[in-house]
């Protein structure tokens, strides 16, 4: 099931006639961030022991291909590479509060992390890399059709948006560019230019 699915979110981009090659765009780009932990002394947590100040790394590089094809169909892929240098501890646990987690609205997903393995004791390095949009867009006059992995919002905050609350930024989130991609099926109703009815 999952392997169709995927076929099916990737034929568009397969199928192409030479009409609409000019319509295909891949983009991209490479940012890094470096970060340091200064933790008060957690008594209570014993991985944290004599351990205050933690580092990482974090390079992401995100590729981007989009087709479209007349007004009517759009396609969009995106996919992230994240190697990451950082305190082994970091790669173990979970020092800050997450909240919710984006991750559990998508239907399928691999495993974030390519190295260490699952079952190899991770050190300072690791590569992480996530299928973060796979996503069709059909527009038709009475409504537009958006199925598959995309970006959804609600509401806005400066620092907290407390009516986010499908795929919300971490508080420490420094790299908050692109929303975290959630499987979901979205239909867009227009009713006037400033006004529409948006429901998946």
């Amino acid at each position: 099931m999952k392997r169709m699915l995927l076929l099916v979110l990737l034929l568009p981009f397969c199928t192409l006639p030479a009409v609409a090659q000019n319509s295909i765009s891949l983009d991209g780009y490479l940012k890094s961030f470096f970060t340091v932990f200064r933790l008060p002394d957690y008594g209570n947590l014993p991985f944290l022991a004599d351990q205050t100040d933690l580092g990482a790394v974090n390079n992401r590089v995100r590729l981007k291909l989009r087709h479209q094809h007349g007004g009517w169909f759009t396609a969009n892929l995106a996919y992230d590479f994240s190697p990451r240098i950082q305190d082994p501890v970091l790669f173990e646990n979970q020092l800050l509060p997450v909240g919710i987690n984006p991750l559990s609205y998508r239907a399928f997903d691999w495993n974030a992390r390519l190295y260490p393995g699952e079952d190899e004791i991770p050190g300072s390095f690791g590569i992480f890399h996530n299928l973060d949009r796979a996503v069709v867009e059909i527009k038709t006059p009475p409504a537009d059709l958006i199925i598959g992995r995309q970006a959804i919002a609600w509401g806005s905050g400066r620092v907290i948006n407390p009516t986010d609350v499908i795929a919300p930024f971490a508080f420490q989130e420094l790299d908050t560019e692109e929303r975290i991609g959630v499987d979901a099926v979205r239909v867009r109703v227009p009713l006037s230019a400033l006004a529409e009815v948006d429901a998946g």
